[in-house]
């Protein structure tokens, strides 16, 4: 089997773009803010679990090669990882307004009040 880093860096890259940048413009047609929007993307770019579940399967099936299928769990687990990291760089670059925050509440607190819908009315 033969890693190939081109492969990773390929999927890396068209994995974070296409869902920060396809949620995102998600979120703002849904008529949600820039800040809440952004937030909104950068949670929907951790969906490792299922991306694993899914390459499992084309690997059974036969579909995956040994290096692809390792490329993209890499780029599933890549992902995941860097939802705090992305959050706290977003936090410090787009506050959500006063009003918005509540005290001491944890990013995954705010985000489930964000996917609920109770984030903004």
């Amino acid at each position: 089997m033969v890693f190939s880093w081109r492969a990773l860096v390929y999927a890396l890259n068209l994995a974070v773009t296409a869902k920060l940048g396809g949620s995102y413009l998600g979120a703002r047609l849904g008529g949600r803010s820039h800040a809440v929007a952004l937030r909104l993307a950068v949670l929907m770019n951790t969906r490792g679990p299922t991306e694993i579940v899914v390459l499992q399967v084309g690997w059974t099936a036969g579909i995956l090669t040994p290096a692809l299928h390792l490329s993209l769990v890499v780029m599933a687990l890549t992902t995941t990882a860097l939802c705090g990291p992305l959050l706290g760089w977003i936090d410090r670059l787009v506050p959500l307004p006063a009003d918005r925050r509540s005290a001491g509440s944890s990013h995954c607190g705010e985000a489930t009040e964000l996917v609920r819908g109770q984030g903004e009315q």
